[in-house]
C-alpha cells in the first residue's frame, strides 16, 4: 500500500507558506514575536512532515520501476529539500532556546560556549542567509513536487511539470 500521497501535501503547503513568510520583510511584522512563532511552528510541522514524506517515499519508489531515473531524481530533490528546511529548523530551534533560556545560559558555567555558539550562528545564519535558504528550499520543493507529479500523472500533467522535466531530461 502506497501511503506516500497521504503525507506529502501538508509539508508542501506548510513549507511553502513558511518560505513566503520568511521572504516578507515588513518592519512591523519581522520584529513581532508572534511572527517568529508562526514561522517556527510552520517550520517544525512542515519539516517533520518532510521527513515522514521522505521515509514513505522510499517505500513508494519500489512501485515505479519503469521510471527509475525520474524517481531517483525526485528522491534526491526531496532529500535536498528536507535538508535545507532541516537546517533552517535547527537555526530556529537555536533562536528559540536563546529567546527562552538565553539569560540562564548566559549566566551559567556554559556562558563562554553559549556566547561563542550564539556569535557563530548569528554571523553565519544572518537575515540574508536565512532568506536565501528559504528561497532555495522553496525552489527545491517546487522541483520535487513537479517531479513527483511527473511520476504520478505523466510529464504532460501541467506546464510547470513539463518545463521541469525538460530541464533534467532533454
Amino acid at each position: 500500500m502506497n501511503i506516500h500521497p497521504i503525507f506529502v501535501h501538508f509539508p508542501i503547503a506548510l513549507l511553502t507558506v513558511y518560505a513566503i513568510l520568511e521572504m516578507i520583510h515588513f518592519r512591523k511584522l519581522i520584529y513581532k514575536i508572534e511572527f517568529f512563532y508562526i514561522k517556527f511552528l510552520l517550520l517544525i510541522i512542515g519539516t517533520l512532515g518532510a521527513f515522514i514524506s521522505l521515509a514513505t517515499g522510499d517505500s513508494a519508489s519500489r512501485l515505479h520501476r519503469d521510471v527509475r531515473a525520474l524517481v531517483h531524481l525526485h528522491s534526491n530533490f526531496a532529500s535536498a529539500t528536507t535538508i535545507i528546511f532541516g537546517v533552517l529548523l535547527l537555526v530556529y530551534i537555536f533562536d528559540w532556546v536563546h529567546l527562552v533560556f538565553g539569560e540562564k545560559l548566559s549566566s551559567s558555567k556554559f556562558s563562554k560556549i553559549w556566547s561563542l555558539k550564539k556569535l557563530v550562528v548569528h554571523k553565519v545564519f544572518s537575515g540574508p542567509v536565512i532568506i536565501l535558504l528559504a528561497i532555495l528550499g522553496l525552489i527545491a520543493l517546487l522541483i520535487t513536487g513537479a517531479l513527483g507529479g511527473a511520476i504520478v500523472y505523466g510529464v504532460s500533467g501541467d506546464p510547470f511539470t513539463a518545463f521541469v522535466y525538460k530541464i533534467f531530461f532533454p
